[in-house]
């Protein structure tokens, strides 16, 4: 039997959802860099990709009457639903990600949120012998069982509790810049809602859009990005001045940081050591520049004191490197203009 006009319809939907992404992948260098953000970014897209491509095998499979054909509609359909668990996950991850930038807080919190995609995973593999989450007619369309639909429920929630997060740190915190979550939502969820009312499938493509939307929303962010050295460039220095002055971002303490040495040793020991939630910035040649808002003397003393070991125990242990480390630190003073304390530190 030849493929249904649905499956062709779902087909073609899937491969432009396909080939958007695959051109992002290949086009961007800021989808394709090292940061923490944009891996899980880049893992986002990649989900999507092996999404539609199981969507379509799946949809081709129905109707079909060979043997072989079953065993292919059962594959198709497990992996597409372990890779749509993976993705939420996923999403919950960046969504912290981009709000704290604190790969320890992803440690610390999610860990038990990994626990119910596990169980699920589990019970998908061994749906193929025992029917619990899906089964599948005659005419390879597959039937829900209870258990589908308590997984279909731990995807909304986990999707609704980055709605709240994103609303608690707005409340807290004011306005997100550069990042706007709500454009990588709204398209999936209509696209769930017409496909409901369809024969087609138009999750793949809806998730593809909002992936691509999410990607302009950050792409502002992207361009003062320091891809050599995993922290912003010098341009985002005006940035923060300017959000300083229409009272968005309000730092209190400042640390400059210079090297005649090896600069991206020196990077990486500042991402290493630095308190989380606060800016870094390459400066130019052997100069980083870091701004924080919850800050007080003691801990940037601290900070230095944890950078100055650091930098120490690299020399140590690789012979013949020389950080050659100088480390100047201020807190803003009272009748300081925020704009200005921002500024002073390239002065």
């Amino acid at each position: 039997m030849g493929i249904t006009n649905e499956a062709i319809v779902t087909i073609s939907l899937n491969t432009t959802a396909f080939i958007i992404l695959l051109v992002l992948l290949l086009c961007s260098k800021s989808v394709r860099s090292d940061r923490a953000g944009n891996k899980l970014y880049r893992l986002m897209c990649i989900n999507v990709l092996l999404d539609a491509v199981l969507s379509s095998i799946s949809y081709a499979m129905v109707g079909q009457t060979a043997e072989w054909c079953r065993p292919v509609a059962i594959l198709a359909k497990t992996l597409m639903e372990v890779v749509l668990l993976n993705l939420v996950y996923q999403w919950l991850l960046y969504v912290d990600y981009i709000l704290y930038e604190s790969r320890e807080h992803l440690r610390r919190r999610y860990r038990a949120f990994f626990v119910p995609i596990v169980l699920f995973v589990l019970l998908l593999m061994i749906n193929s012998f025992t029917g619990i989450m899906f089964t599948f007619g005659e005419d390879l369309n597959y039937t829900a069982t209870v258990f589908y639909y308590l997984m279909e429920v731990m995807e909304a929630i986990y999707f609704l509790i980055t709605l709240l997060m994103v609303f608690q740190y707005s409340r807290q915190r004011g306005k997100i810049p550069f990042f706007q979550p709500l454009s990588l939502m709204l398209p999936p969820v209509l696209s769930i809602l017409i496909s409901e009312a369809t024969p087609y499938t138009f999750l793949p493509l809806g998730l593809s859009i909002g992936l691509i939307f999410l990607y302009f929303s950050r792409k502002k962010e992207w361009a003062y990005e320091d891809h050599a050295f995993g922290c912003y460039n010098l341009n985002y220095l005006e940035r923060l001045a300017r959000l300083s002055e229409d009272g968005k971002r309000n730092f209190r303490g400042r640390m400059v940081f210079e090297t005649k040495g090896d600069e991206k040793v020196l990077a990486g020991i500042l991402q290493d050591e630095l308190p989380k939630g606060g800016d870094l910035i390459h400066a130019g040649t052997g100069r980083f520049l870091f701004f924080s808002e919850a800050v007080s003397g003691d801990l940037l003393r601290l900070t230095e004191e944890l950078v100055r070991e650091a930098a120490e125990d690299y020399a140590q242990e690789h012979a013949g490197a020389q950080v050659d480390l100088s480390v100047q630190s201020a807190m803003r003073r009272k009748d300081e203009k925020p704009a200005d304390f921002i500024r002073g530190a390239n002065a």
